[in-house]
């Protein structure tokens, strides 16, 4: 059946005199595969690296409910979170990690992470879209460092902010360049 269907859409992808534009719904090897073989434009993206900063102002249930959702909800999606920021003055990261790894999430981070008890992340695990239960924490100074990693690392799909400040919120939301951008939701809401 995987190589019937393999060939239709191989034979698809041919049609370029007759199809305008292909949206392909599928994972990430599915979406690759189609923009590397055809002449079609193509709606779609090959990379979900969503993320989730934490501002400073972010209640704590809010937020590990977020999260939550955000990685375990459907942890393969291209819309799960890779990476939560977490403002250096958010009085709740100890207890973030650990309610992760209650729900069975491998949490990776820096240093203070680490000391927490997440696995060191290496440099590669900003860019990484792990596609399971494994999400990379990093400790920012303040929502200038958090956008611009957002803005260096991202895929440009999702990424969200938990706060309660509306100042912060607009900033975000001005100023991270992805597709879907919130402010006190899941990134698993963009599809």
């Amino acid at each position: 059946n995987q190589i019937f269907l393999r060939d239709e859409v191989s034979k698809m992808l041919e049609l370029n005199k007759y199809i305008d534009l292909i949206i392909p719904r599928g994972g990430n090897k599915l979406v690759k595969y189609i923009k590397e073989n055809t002449k079609i434009p193509v709606l779609g993206h090959a990379e979900g690296i969503c993320h989730i900063y934490i501002d400073k102002s972010a209640t704590k249930n809010m937020a590990e409910k977020i999260c939550i959702d955000s990685k375990t909800q459907y942890p393969s999606a291209c819309n799960s979170v890779e990476t939560i920021l977490i403002n250096k003055n958010y009085p709740y990261i100890k207890e973030l990690i650990e309610i992760l790894k209650e729900n069975e999430v491998l949490v990776k981070g820096d240093e203070l992470c680490v000391e927490y008890g997440a696995l060191p992340c290496e440099e590669d695990d900003w860019k990484t879209e792990y596609g399971d239960k494994i999400v990379s924490i990093k400790i920012v100074q303040d929502i200038d460092e958090a956008i611009e990693h957002i803005n260096t690392y991202g895929s440009h799909h999702t990424d969200s902010i938990i706060t309660e400040d509306f100042d912060n919120a607009e900033k975000f939301t001005t100023l991270v360049d992805s597709s879907g951008v919130y402010v006190n939701a899941s990134t698993r809401f963009t599809d």
